[in-house]
């Protein structure tokens, strides 16, 4: 799997985020639940 720049600015902004395989989606699950980027 790799990360794009989007990814890791994500991960950046919440490093306990975790990226799933559908990365088209752009999903983040948080501690907040699931929110589309």
């Amino acid at each position: 799997m790799s990360l794009s720049n989007w990814d890791y600015e994500q991960l950046a902004r919440n490093p306990t985020a975790t990226i799933p395989a559908q990365q088209d989606n752009h999903y983040i699950y948080g501690t907040n639940g699931p929110v589309l980027g």
